[in-house]
């Protein structure tokens, strides 16, 4: 999906600028379960949801709302220190929270739904696609796919990050090609949907033939410049 290699006009050594930059805007909001998450248990079944709230409320707070009116804390104190000691004459309520935790930017955000914010914007079709791949994820046995890719390692995390954000599937894991990874993990959507919901994953079917992303099509076009991109549009 990385569909982001233009910034400032020309393109540079990302084929998606927009997920590197995010990773680097904060690293205490933006880069929150890379660190320490697995050495945590994060993903126990048992305390996910604990674990999850429990690395957001020690993120530094940017701001509370009083009277439709902002008052700045600019990191003074986390969230956890602001509901046991308050900050200034406030006190924290529900609504602190959820403004709170609006302003933290996992790839995973727990909200009253489940928000997966790592992907470039696309096309209509593509966003369907990506809906449908996440519906065949959720719906499957995660412990298949997640034995599929064992080889994959927690601690390279950083390392794929970095490779998908600057080449997108054009690299290796080991011998491994990306491609072959997220073809892995399409076969297992795939498998846990029925005939019609199976359509909408065409498109993404269609990038992983070509071994293209949305961001190599445009190269493929030879868009390089954001006037371009526009004249093309």
């Amino acid at each position: 999906y990385s569909n982001s290699p233009i910034e400032n006009n020309s393109t540079k050594e990302f084929k998606s600028i927009r997920n590197h930059i995010w990773r680097f805007t904060g690293e205490n909001r933006c880069n929150l379960f890379y660190r320490n998450i697995f050495k945590k248990k994060f993903f126990k079944y048992e305390n996910i949801f604990k674990n999850y709230i429990n690395e957001i409320l020690d993120v530094p707070m940017v701001f509370i709302e009083r009277e439709n009116k902002s008052i700045a804390v600019r990191g003074i104190v986390n969230f956890r220190e602001f509901m046991k000691s308050g900050f200034r004459d406030y006190r924290a309520n529900f609504d602190d929270y959820i403004t709170h935790q609006s302003l933290c930017f996992p790839d995973v955000r727990l909200k009253n739904y489940i928000e997966i914010r790592n992907h470039d914007s696309n096309s209509l079709e593509y966003a369907l696609a990506l809906c449908a791949l996440y519906k065949g994820i959720c719906l499957g046995n995660i412990e298949i796919l997640l034995n599929e890719l064992k080889f994959l390692k927690l601690d390279d995390s950083d390392y794929y990050f970095e490779q998908s954000s600057k080449h997108a599937l054009d690299f290796k894991v080991g011998k491994t090609d990306a491609w072959d990874i997220v073809k892995r993990i399409y076969n297992f959507a795939l498998s846990n949907l029925n005939t019609k919901e199976r359509t909408y994953l065409e498109p993404i079917l269609k990038l992983i033939k070509q071994k293209k992303t949305p961001a190599d099509i445009l190269f493929d076009c030879n868009i390089e410049s954001a006037k371009e991109l526009a004249n093309f549009l």
